[in-house]
């Protein structure tokens, strides 16, 4: 056998269709990678939708459907969450300083409100809790549009 080629059964298209795989897995991978601006607003999303769960839980257990034991947990959680989305946020590159200062400030008071609410086995403010995950959310639209936001040190 030595001195003969090997025959390949798809011809001389072989080394084309390796060619074309290869590429086409590389633009796969490159149109799954997420821009800066769009993990960031999926992350302020994340941080807003812990805001809702406290709210909506609460008024569960208001209405009797869900232990104090429960609403512990989810604030205990939250709170880790909510810190682990904050250091995420104020280390995101590729934002805007404002809307990073924003994010991160807003994600500071709501995991204080988290904390607070559970070490005082009090409910949590909902009026605190609204306003912080609107201007979460507002702040993830304006960002996905391009632009940074224009409440920075505006209280919630």
């Amino acid at each position: 056998m030595s001195g003969q080629r090997a025959i390949c059964p798809f011809g001389p298209f072989a080394s084309f269709g390796s060619v074309a795989a290869t590429v086409a897995l590389l633009m796969t991978a490159a149109a799954c990678r997420q821009s800066p601006i769009a993990a960031f607003a999926r992350t302020l999303d994340q941080a807003a939708s812990w805001a809702a769960s406290v709210e909506l839980a609460d008024d569960m257990r208001t209405a009797g459907h869900v232990p104090r034991g429960y609403i512990d947990d989810l604030l205990q959680h939250g709170a880790a969450d909510v810190s682990a989305l904050h250091k995420k946020l104020s280390e995101a590159e590729g934002v805007a300083p404002m809307a990073r200062s924003e994010a991160s400030t807003l994600c500071g008071r709501l995991t204080l409100l988290l904390e607070d609410a559970r070490r005082g086995d009090a409910r949590p403010d909902r009026r605190q809790l609204r306003a912080i995950e609107t201007r979460l959310r507002d702040l993830a639209q304006t960002v996905r549009a391009g632009g940074t936001s224009p409440s920075v040190g505006a209280s919630p």
